[in-house]
């Protein structure tokens, strides 16, 4: 017999569980930002590039990057072409919808150049792309993708926006994905769905090939009139999701113990890369950590010191050789077994920012977790380094474990 409803709730039956039971959606942010008082460095990162690529900056520099009147600037010129992305890649979560919205401003939309934002790296995403021509302008959505080579579907949605419609002034832009791999993509403008990626049955690749994507603002190609992007918010939601599954891995120091001394040793680094090689090609690094705990010991009274960096202020030890690789995953470790890696610590120890320092009593193991892992994770993220150095009162020997939760 066959179940009559009075109410549709859902457009397909999978809208109900296999009793007939109605399921509810919730939203769950996995990302969001605004930019009240600054650009947070933790949170962002910024890249120029002048004629040679993208270069990441060694901070956001309040210029062609800023806070202003509580929303974000982004400001391209002709000879700087800026993009600005999110440290984490905020994953899609499996069979559940992912939803991007923002609220933007494009002043003088026809000043030649090209405004871009969305979820997007240069070799997957989705985004908005407004082009002018010193003249007119076009509103495009992108969907970017690298299955062997890059590829992009780009579709002009100006004759779609409603009448009269001003792009210089704010408007609020979503994008909501179906993807699975395969899924369709709607695209709203106020609140209006003006276009759809029909993808459903017309793919032999995935439409994105790697979901987890920065949240990015780009300015590029700017003629003699600098073009800008402002940004009022902007989140990243899994609608019917949870906070996102992890998977547990660690390193260690190993059961031989490393000499430390009155003024310090790096006992134990960890690092993830900013690129790896798939497919044949060089791609961006997301798969995105929480350091969860670490536990640390000494043969003697001793302080136990974190400090973390991103690789490029630290040059001795982005170039040390001898790294491992995880064997289940790509981000890297190293011990000071051989003396090295404090050696290029000592160098570049200036440069790094003090996270964390304890003092610990003779020969009793101390572990410190993340005192509110619900609301702030520590996340590490591709670039990012870290640093476990011990400090004795004398010469002595000690170790340390570091745990981790990845995002795979």
């Amino acid at each position: 017999m066959s179940i009559i409803r009075k109410t549709e709730i859902a457009k397909n039956d999978l809208g109900y569980d296999a009793w007939g039971r109605p399921k509810v959606i919730n939203d769950y942010s996995i990302f969001n930002a605004l930019w009240t008082f600054s650009v947070p460095n933790r949170v962002w990162l910024q890249y120029n590039d002048t004629g040679a690529g993208d270069v990441e900056q060694s901070a956001i520099d309040n210029n062609l990057v800023k806070s202003t009147g509580g929303y974000l600037q982004v400001t391209g010129n002709s000879t700087t072409n800026v993009h600005l992305s999110s440290k984490r890649h905020p994953r899609y979560q499996a069979n559940k919808g992912l939803l991007y919205s923002t609220a933007v401003i494009l002043p003088n939309p026809t000043y030649v150049g090209k405004r871009l934002f969305g979820i997007f790296s240069d070799s997957n995403g989705v985004f908005f792309e407004l082009v002018g021509d010193g003249v007119d302008y076009v509103l495009n959505v992108v969907r970017r993708s690298t299955n062997g080579s890059l590829t992009e579907q780009r579709v002009d949605i100006t004759s779609l926006l409603p009448d009269g419609f001003d792009i210089s002034k704010g408007h609020v832009y979503d994008i909501q994905m179906e993807w699975r791999g395969v899924g369709n993509f709607f695209i709203y403008v106020d609140l209006v769905k003006v276009y759809t990626f029909s993808l459903l049955g017309t793919l032999t690749g995935m439409s994105v090939s790697n979901p987890a994507l920065p949240v990015s603002y780009e300015c590029i190609d700017a003629g003699a009139s600098d073009i800008l992007i402002q940004a009022g918010c902007v989140d990243v939601t899994a609608e019917g999701g949870d906070k996102q599954n992890k998977q547990y891995t660690s390193v260690n120091t190993g059961t031989t113990l490393l000499t430390t001394n009155n003024t310090g040793k790096a006992l134990l680094a960890v690092k993830l890369p900013v690129s790896t090689s798939y497919d044949g090609n060089t791609v961006d690094y997301t798969r995105d950590m929480i350091f969860t705990e670490m536990t640390s010991f000494c043969k003697d009274e001793a302080f136990t010191i974190v400090k973390a960096s991103r690789l490029i202020h630290v040059a001795n030890l982005a170039a040390l050789a001898g790294w491992s690789t995880n064997p289940d995953s790509l981000y890297e470790f190293r011990t000071n077994s051989d003396g090295a890696l404090d050696t290029a610590y000592q160098l570049d120890k200036a440069s790094m920012n003090l996270i964390y320092s304890v003092r610990t009593e003779k020969d009793f193991a101390r572990s410190h977790t993340n005192p509110d892992p619900s609301h702030t994770d520590f996340y590490l993220v591709g670039g990012d380094i870290l640093v476990i150095e011990l400090k004795s009162d004398g010469n002595s020997t000690g170790g340390v474990t570091l745990e981790f939760a990845e995002e795979l």
